[in-house]
C-alpha cells in the first residue's frame, strides 16, 4: 500500500496540483488463516532472497523488526488498514488472542456461508 503511494505520488500529481488517489485510500485487510502456515515470517537469512525475487524496494529495512518481516503484522499495523476481517467467528477470536492481540480492536468477524434459502 505505501509502495503504491510512493509510486504515484512521484511529481506527476503535483504538477498538476492533485494528490494521488492513494496517498488518503483507507484499507480493509482480510486474513483467511489462522495458522503457521499462512501467516508468513521472513527470518534474516531470507530476506536477500525476497529482495532479489521482488525487488528491494518493496521490502525497506522500515519494515522489518528484528531483521525480520512478518507480513500479517506489518499489514495489520499500517495505519491505512481501519478495520480487519476474520473469515468467522472462532477466526476473529484467534486473530485477536493470538494472532494480533495489539490490533484487536480493529478485528471483525465475517461468515463465509452459503444459505440454502439464497443459495438455490
Amino acid at each position: 500500500m505505501d509502495n503504491d503511494v510512493k509510486f504515484y505520488n512521484n511529481g506527476y500529481f503535483e504538477q498538476l496540483h492533485e494528490e494521488s488517489i492513494f496517498v488518503n485510500t483507507k484499507v480493509i485487510f482480510t486474513t483467511h488463516t489462522p495458522e503457521s502456515a499462512a501467516l508468513r515470517v521472513y527470518q534474516p537469512d531470507e530476506i536477500w532472497w525476497l529482495r532479489n525475487e521482488i525487488g528491494e524496494d518493496l521490502v525497506p529495512d522500515e519494515d522489518l523488526r528484528d531483521g525480520r518481516l512478518d507480513l500479517t503484522r506489518r499489514l495489520a499495523d499500517n495505519p491505512r488498514v481501519k478495520i480487519i476481517n476474520a473469515v468467522s467467528q472462532e477466526h476473529a477470536e484467534v486473530t485477536k488472542l493470538i494472532i494480533i492481540p495489539e490490533q484487536a480492536k480493529k478485528v471483525v468477524a465475517v461468515t463465509n456461508v452459503l444459505i440454502r434459502a439464497y443459495g438455490r
